[in-house]
């Protein structure tokens, strides 16, 4: 990682005006916030500088109000020498996405939406290691602000599992022992790379978190939706939340070069030893997700025993159905 000097520098911008998707206005349902929800503070960059304790991680901010995609405006600066550990970061997207296309939809002010700006020596066919990073970042940030247990469902999505309750103990722990009826989507990551002939130049991860939102204002998704709020029955502070992800992408970073950051993030995986259909270009694969190798690519058994890796592709798992590993 680069160290640099821990020079402050934040361009701020706050652009008004309601959200528009594909050319048109497209209302997003609000459902009746408490109180203390909707007089929650925004996010500032200097709420966020206050307490930073990175040397590297979010010490360059890029702050709006509204924006089309965190990612895109990350890359827009990547692009232009930004250095790296460039935070943009988000009160609403108006274009925000997911894997494969999806769209990521969320109110304003209610979520971490960020984007990273990261500058490996790696290989393109390594920059994986970045979405393992920053998932299992997000994980560990999670359980130190809330002790809510959070597993990752290959390749990129944050979920809990067990009955969502103020009571921590009716909510089931970490475990791959739940099938997929249980998990409930809590984060995602969409990593993008930049490649000049066969170098990476840098690798964007954008975040989002659903903190203190109602489930049913998130819209419709493969996976159930949650939010820390519905979670544990109260609001979460959402600058404590972003500033424990940054220290813990910060202190791991040196683990991705190496492949160390692959055992923490396949112990993680509530994929591993379920029936899983994998959806790759229309195509697919059904049989028993049972392993990752140390780039991300998912090891799937079919129905004839035959192997297949899969380093790309939808993932869906089969309800009720598991195998020992």
């Amino acid at each position: 990682m680069s160290s640099g000097p821990p020079t402050k520098l934040v361009k701020a911008r706050a652009d008004g005006g309601p959200a528009v998707r594909g050319g048109r206005a497209c209302p997003v349902p609000v459902p009746r916030y408490n109180s203390l929800i909707m007089g929650s503070p925004l996010l500032s960059v200097e709420q966020i500088q206050a307490r930073l304790t990175t040397r590297v991680m979010g010490q360059q901010i890029h702050y709006f109000a509204s924006v089309g995609s965190t990612n895109d405006e990350a890359k827009r600066l990547a692009a232009a020498g930004t250095p790296e550990g460039t935070l943009v970061f988000a009160g609403e997207q108006t274009a925000g996405r997911g894997r494969l296309g999806r769209r990521w939809n969320a109110p304003p002010n209610l979520c971490l939406l960020m984007s990273l700006v990261f500058r490996p020596s790696l290989p393109p066919a390594q920059a994986a290691r970045l979405t393992m990073l920053c998932s299992i970042a997000i994980a560990e940030a999670i359980q130190s602000q809330t002790d809510l247990p959070v597993g990752i469902k290959w390749p990129n999505d944050l979920v809990v599992a067990g009955h969502p309750s103020s009571d921590p103990r009716s909510r089931a722990p970490l475990s791959r022992d739940l099938d997929a009826a249980h998990h409930r989507k809590l984060a995602g990551i969409l990593t993008e790379t930049m490649v000049a002939g066969t170098d990476l130049t840098a690798v964007v991860v954008g975040m989002g978190v659903n903190v203190n939102v109602e489930p049913a204002a998130l819209g419709p998704v493969m996976t159930p939706a949650t939010s820390l709020l519905a979670e544990l029955g109260r609001p979460v502070d959402r600058v404590s939340l972003l500033l424990a992800t940054l220290k813990q992408i910060e202190s791991r970073y040196g683990q991705v070069a190496g492949g160390q950051i692959h055992d923490d993030w396949r112990q993680r995986l509530v994929t591993l030893g379920h029936q899983v259909t994998v959806t790759v270009s229309g195509e697919q694969l059904s049989g028993v997700a049972e392993d990752v190798n140390p780039d991300g690519a998912l090891s799937v058994r079919d129905l004839a025993g035959n192997l297949h890796l899969v380093s790309a592709g939808d993932v869906a798992l089969r309800t009720g159905a598991r195998t020992a590993t």
